[in-house]
């Protein structure tokens, strides 16, 4: 009856709170833009200098953390890759944590990852974006099973999408498992990502993978 026994004693992503001008709260607001626009940058649009003005001038960043790295983004066949440029940017508070991620190929952004410093909820994004299209619970781990969790909801041609990965060994995975065998998901689970992303090459269109479900609902608090 695993699907109807989720585990309630989850650990929150985060629990201190920080002053809103040190928050990206963009997504509940919709300030300045609309997601997946995130302060007026939007995949396969955008700039990278664009992209770099844009996390110079935001106070939740850190601009003294801003640095680049080389990167691959996926080619027009499987077997391809084609070089890209990752933009890395810290939080301001707390300051080891990476706020945002920014990948750019041909000089376009094409996928922004947001790691909120901040306590939202799964239910929080799904009461402003609506239901998701569909969603994705695969293990995590090897050893030490858990399990990641993963929304989406389709705007062609651009996707978003709300990720956390639980960590606990077993009683993360226990969630998995209970989704695979049709139960819901738990109320207030936290938020670790949230990513804007661009077109993709068709072999890696969403849905595909194995571990792909309809939306479910929340379970009953």
């Amino acid at each position: 009856m695993s699907a109807c026994s989720l585990d309630t004693n989850i650990p929150n992503a985060f629990d201190d709170r920080f002053p809103d001008e040190l928050q990206d709260i963009s997504i509940l607001t919709s300030q300045p833009c609309k997601a997946p626009c995130w302060y007026n940058l939007t995949p396969d649009q955008s700039s990278e200098q664009e992209a770099l003005e844009v996390l110079g001038n935001l106070t939740f960043i850190d601009s003294t953390s801003i640095r680049s790295q080389n990167a691959n983004w996926w080619g027009e066949t499987f077997e391809e890759t084609v070089p890209a440029t990752l933009i890395l940017a810290n939080c301001v508070q707390p300051s080891d944590k990476l706020c945002v991620e920014i990948l750019i190929v041909d000089n376009k952004v094409k996928y922004i990852s947001l790691s909120p410093n901040y306590g939202l909820t799964f239910d929080d994004v799904v009461e402003l974006l609506g239901n998701p299209d569909y969603i994705s619970a695969s293990p995590y781990g090897v050893e030490c099973l858990g399990c990641t969790l993963k929304f989406s909801w389709l705007k062609p041609p651009l996707e978003i999408a709300i990720t956390r990965v639980d960590r606990r060994c077993s009683a993360g995975y226990r969630i998995c498992q209970a989704i695979w065998d049709g139960g819901k998901i738990p109320h207030d689970l936290q938020v670790e990502e949230i990513t804007y992303l661009g077109s993709v090459p068709s072999y890696r269109q969403t849905p595909v993978q194995d571990y792909d479900r309809p939306w479910p609902g929340f379970a009953d608090q």
